[in-house]
Order: C-alpha cells, then sequence, then structure tokens
C-alpha cells in the first residue's frame, strides 16, 4: 500500500461497484495472463526488449508519502537503468525531475484545485524521433 488511508465504510454502492470491477478484470484476465510478476525492486526485471512505463515515486516533496517514498531511491541508478533498457521507455516524473532530459507532458488539476506539472522522458530503440514528432515536445 502506497498511502496510508484511513479505512472506509463499505457501502451498497461501494460493494456493487466492487462486484462490477471484479467482474470486468475476470473478463479481461487474459490480456495479462502472460505477464510475469516480479516480486522486489526495478533491478529484478530482465533485460529484454519490451516497452518499460517507469513511474516512481516523483523526486521531492510530491513522492514522500509513499511507503518507499522518494528519500529511499537513487534516481542515478534508476536513471542510468532507464537509459539501458531495449525496447521503448516512457519514464513519468514531477516538476523536479532533473536526472534525465524531461520534457513537459501535462499540467494536473488535484485536490483542492492545486495544479502539478508532468514530466516525461521517452526513448524508443524502433523510432528515436517519436517523441520530437509528437505535439509533447
Amino acid at each position: 500500500m502506497a498511502f496510508h488511508y484511513k479505512t472506509i465504510k463499505v457501502t451498497a454502492v461501494l460493494a456493487r461497484n466492487w462486484q462490477i470491477s471484479k467482474r470486468y478484470m475476470c473478463e479481461n484476465l487474459f490480456k495479462i495472463k502472460h505477464w510475469k510478476i516480479i516480486c522486489g525492486d526495478y533491478t529484478l526485471a530482465p533485460d529484454i526488449e519490451a516497452t518499460w512505463f517507469i513511474d516512481p515515486p516523483y523526486k521531492d516533496a510530491s513522492g514522500e508519502g509513499y511507503r518507499y517514498g522518494s528519500k529511499l531511491i537513487d534516481y542515478q541508478k534508476l536513471a542510468t537503468w532507464s537509459k539501458n533498457r531495449k525496447g521503448e521507455v516512457i519514464f513519468c516524473e514531477g516538476h523536479c525531475g532533473d536526472y534525465l532530459p524531461f520534457k513537459p507532458l501535462l499540467y494536473l488539476k488535484g485536490v483542492a484545485g492545486k495544479t502539478s506539472k508532468e514530466m516525461i522522458y521517452y526513448r524508443s530503440d524502433s523510432d528515436p524521433q517519436l517523441l520530437a514528432k509528437s505535439k509533447i515536445s
């Protein structure tokens, strides 16, 4: 569990929504049945060609609310690891990300109207210029 929330009361609506969600997940399980779950950190992932979606706790204060938050992450080591992945790398970060050449992606409005700047680092072995061709750059 990332954030430590208070427990909630299970209402009839919540119970019904869970049943709907559970049914949906069961109906779509075939889409991910081939996935291999690794119980560990990113360094245990095999070095294979893949789409690598990397979304760690964001650097600095925005990543401190997690059980394994930003203070415990070696971002330079993670950056080196991500640059060495084969295939496509999609790496998300907040406005404090300075360990890769992140580019602005979008602004999100969160709780109480607070806006956060979302950043992205993208690399593809098959099309290195894909991000440059998009509206993001």
